[in-house]
């Protein structure tokens, strides 16, 4: 992994699938990574043209981004059932309202990435035999 996509990978985990504030994220990993802050900013700033090669890169190593933000908002889910069983709100709402950000991420990145090749598994489910 070139240095480029450990820093691209970092701010998606901690920005996108995580939803650290964006001033925690820039600052944190331009630190951890021994970059300038305007590197990270540019990166959240443009993330919508290097997402694409990003996914390619992590699909490769068999994890697609959205599938993370996906099993990220199933865990959210569940913690947001377990705020209602304990009559908790407020945690629920706060829970709730990241799982509709997270809906909404998703949904830029397919309103505004490329379209991408069928997986295998997609191939597969057109046609099984």
């Amino acid at each position: 992994m070139t240095s480029e996509q450990t820093r691209r990978t970092q701010i998606w985990e901690r920005y996108v699938l995580r939803g650290e504030p964006r001033e925690t994220v820039v600052a944190e990993v331009a630190a951890d990574l021994d970059v300038d802050e305007a590197t990270i900013r540019e990166d959240l700033d443009s993330i919508r043209t290097w997402l694409p090669d990003l996914d390619e890169f992590r699909d490769i190593g068999g994890i697609a981004l959205v599938v993370e933000l996906r099993a990220n908002r199933q865990q959210l889910h569940q913690l947001a059932d377990e705020a209602r069983d304990d009559e908790d709100i407020t945690e629920e709402r706060k829970i709730r309202q990241e799982i509709n950000r997270s809906i909404n991420v998703e949904r830029q990145l397919h309103d505004t990435l490329p379209k991408t090749k069928a997986t295998g598994m997609e191939e597969f489910m057109k046609d099984p035999f």
